[in-house]
């Protein structure tokens, strides 16, 4: 059984007062450190997703000539002419491969660090709005 305190503890009882107060801010700290790495993790997960699917999109050798012939049957069917359906088509084409490379770009950059959550979101929300004006 342990006896309160004295009025006139010895200076050994006051440093570990003070060591217990030092632990206990540098406990803080790190919990307001671990609460901000949990609100970037939830701000960059939707980011991440989307990105993730405009990769594999874009990746995948089917899916980038599915969506080129849409794009040209499309044009045929809204009464382009030939020439300018193939040149369009071309374009396009030209267009998704130049952002499949931007994306490896992205990635191999995005590795050490170079990009943050925003720039990586404003890339995807670009990628996405110019997919969604070509269909």
């Amino acid at each position: 059984m342990c006896c309160p305190p004295e009025e006139n503890e010895g200076e050994e009882a006051k440093g570990r007062k003070v060591k217990i107060r030092v632990e206990s801010e540098e406990a803080k700290e790190l919990k307001e450190v671990f609460n901000a790495i949990t609100e970037f993790v939830r701000n960059i997960k939707g980011p991440v997703k989307d990105l993730m699917e405009v990769i594999l999109n874009t990746l995948k050798g089917d899916v980038l000539g599915e969506e080129v012939g849409k794009f040209y049957v499309k044009l045929k069917e809204s009464g382009v002419p030939e020439d300018l359906a193939k040149e369009l088509t071309r374009k396009f084409l030209n267009e998704r491969l130049i952002v499949s490379k931007l994306i490896k770009d992205i990635l191999s950059r995005g590795g050490r660090g170079e990009f943050r959550a925003e720039e990586i979101e404003k890339i995807v929300k670009e990628a996405k709005e110019a997919q969604k004006e070509r269909q």
